[in-house]
């Protein structure tokens, strides 16, 4: 009897072992699946901050990449730009060097002229200098009276300024009369072909003259104007 009993005891205190065991066991089993999804969830988290930070690091990686194409195309123009500037640079110094060779030429060619020119003058004997040439005008008989009264402003104030300052070239005459240079130079000519003028052809440019007889008509009109 005693030994029915302890195997009885026995055997329910093996069933109550074996129970919390067994419920050990199973808390063990959901420990290890909470800690198994915890661990899972842990690295599925890294993983994707690992990959955004590779993405980060790429999209860096291509920025720089851009960024030093640009720098080294940057850097090409800006070699090219040097390049031009220096031909440009180049092409103006020799700009220079041709002007300055240029104006040295037309400054050899005005004192060549001037030496022609004193050379001229200086083929006349020093003790006494030809006379100035004066070409043959018509006779003033053409331009007396009548004539005189035919001339327009202009040709009047051309004699008035002969009679006052003596001889003038043709272009101190355009300047004083504010005319072109065909002007001028026709409205000369027309005065010289009625006699009213002499042209003298000693010196270069050409001067022009008032007839003496025509100065002296004038200066008697004058005298005879403010007599009146």
């Amino acid at each position: 009897m005693d030994f029915l009993v302890t195997e009885v005891v026995f055997l329910a205190i093996t069933v109550v072992a074996s129970v919390l065991f067994y419920q050990r066991i199973k808390r063990a089993q959901e420990e290890y699946k909470a800690s198994k999804e915890a661990t899972k969830n842990i690295v599925v988290s890294f993983f994707r901050e690992l990959s955004k930070e590779r993405k980060r690091r790429e999209t860096i990686s291509v920025a720089v990449e851009t960024v030093a194409e640009r720098s080294l195309e940057a850097l090409r123009v800006s070699e090219e730009n040097r390049s031009e500037m220096k031909t440009f640079s180049d092409k103006l110094d020799k700009a220079t060097q041709d002007i300055s060779t240029l104006r040295e030429k037309m400054e050899t060619l005005n004192k060549r002229k001037d030496l022609k020119e004193e050379a001229v003058v200086d083929r006349k004997p020093s003790a006494e200098r030809a006379p100035m040439t004066v070409d043959p005008t018509p006779s003033l008989s053409t331009g007396r009276g009548s004539g005189l009264s035919r001339l327009n402003s202009t040709e009047l104030t051309v004699l008035d300024l002969l009679e006052r300052e003596g001889e003038m070239t043709v272009p101190r005459i355009r300047e004083r009369i504010g005319k072109t240079r065909e002007h001028t130079a026709r409205l000369l000519k027309k005065l010289y072909d009625n006699g009213f003028i002499d042209r003298v052809t000693g010196s270069m440019p050409y001067k022009y003259r008032i007839r003496k007889e025509l100065k002296d008509l004038l200066v008697e009109q004058k005298r005879m104007d403010v007599a009146a």
